[in-house]
């Protein structure tokens, strides 16, 4: 579903890492944030990429984080999504 509010995303990188940011903007009382378990964001609201580091159209990769801060990550192939791929990834949410 697209998103009713707006959203800044600002991308960075160093020699070590790939850093992104989301600002999303909305009433905090109906962000939906239930809790569950890892790659699997049940009802919650959530933001996420995919990344396609050999530019072939075919492979790549999943990084999501719901609003109640479970993330989900995946091998992404053409027709299937792999989410038994577990990466060590950093990721945080907060809310004003």
């Amino acid at each position: 579903m697209p998103a009713n509010d707006s959203t800044i995303v600002k991308i960075a990188y160093d020699d070590d890492a790939l850093y992104i940011g989301a600002l999303l903007w909305g009433k905090p009382d109906q962000i939906s944030k239930g809790l569950s378990s890892r790659d699997n964001w049940g009802a919650a609201d959530y933001f996420g990429i995919w990344l396609s580091p050999f530019n072939d159209g075919i492979n790549g990769y999943e990084f999501w984080i719901s609003a109640a801060g479970v993330q989900l990550d995946a091998k992404r192939t053409l027709h299937s999504s792999d989410r038994d791929w577990d990466e060590v990834w950093f990721s945080d949410v907060h809310y004003s």
